[in-house]
This record gives structure tokens, sequence and C-alpha cells, in this order.
């Protein structure tokens, strides 16, 4: 089997040997884990990419970003998140989720006693929590040193005005 080995040229070892099976679990484990990935962006850039509205090509760079100005207001401030608890990414940047996460299950718990056939438990619904970390692929912690990526500071929203 022929594995590349950096920017070389292809080596050959032979197949179901067990050198071939070490390189194989060796790019298999280091093409599956990539470590410095930024799951807020990426789960950003995801939505930017199958977003019903993104146009085939954009007219103009002017065009471009206009688009993306509208795109990343309606991202940070209208689209509740169900990984965020329903909130915006503006409501958690700016401290509001706790007291919305509040009020939510206030509206809840009064729709649940004026139309009790409409919920299925006994019990009032859910408030969905904020997690305290975030992963695209959570490294084993073998160290003890704590690989936890805490949510990114303050000055992450991402902005119109990042973009231009």
């Amino acid at each position: 089997m022929a594995h590349e080995v950096d920017s070389m040229l292809p080596v050959t070892i032979p197949a179901g040997s067990a050198l071939d099976d070490a390189v194989s679990a060796l790019e298999a484990a280091v093409s599956a884990v990539v470590r410095n990935d930024n799951p807020y962006s990426e789960s950003w850039f995801k939505t930017l990419k199958f977003v019903p509205v993104f146009p085939e090509r954009f007219g103009s760079l002017a065009d471009a970003r206009s688009f993306m100005a509208d795109f990343v207001e309606g991202y940070n401030h209208h689209h509740h998140h169900t990984g965020i608890g329903l909130n915006t990414p503006a409501d958690v940047h700016y401290g509001l989720a706790a007291a919305k996460a509040a009020e939510r299950a206030v509206v809840l718990a009064a729709a649940r006693s004026r139309h009790p056939e409409r919920f299925a438990t006994g019990q009032d619904p859910k408030i969905l929590s904020i997690p305290t970390t975030a992963w695209i692929n959570q490294p084993a912690d073998n160290t003890g040193i704590g690989l936890a990526a805490q949510h990114p500071p303050a000055s992450s929203t991402l902005t119109s005005s990042a973009l231009r």
C-alpha cells in the first residue's frame, strides 16, 4: 500500500504488514482530530454555507459585504441556537441569557397552566441550559491538566465590521 509521508514521494509498504497497519492507524488518528478548530466559528460557517438565501454568486464586493452584514446581524441577534439554550449569541455575550431563561420559564409555566392538554407531562417544560464547554473533537485528558475549551472571551462575538 502506498502512503504519503509529508511532501515526499509515496513509500510502498507491504499490504497487511504490521507497519502497514500502524501507518494506517496513524493516518486515521491524525486526520480525524483537528485540535485547533474553534467550535463557534465552525458552527457559524456551517450555518452560513447552508442558509437557503446564500447566493450562488455575488454581483460585487459591495453585494457580498451587504449580504454578510445582514447575515451576521441575524445570526448574532435573532437566530436562537439550541446549543446555547435557545439563546442568541448576543444574549450569551452580553450576559442576558439567564434573565431570558427565567422569563421563558414564567411564560411556559403560564402557558401550561392555561392549556395543560398541550403538554405531555405533569412538569413544566425544561429550559435548556448553556454548556460550560464546547468541542469539535474533544481530546482525551490523559495529562490531568484539564483540556476543556471554555466559552470564548467576550470579544469573540462576530460582528459585521470584523468581516470588512
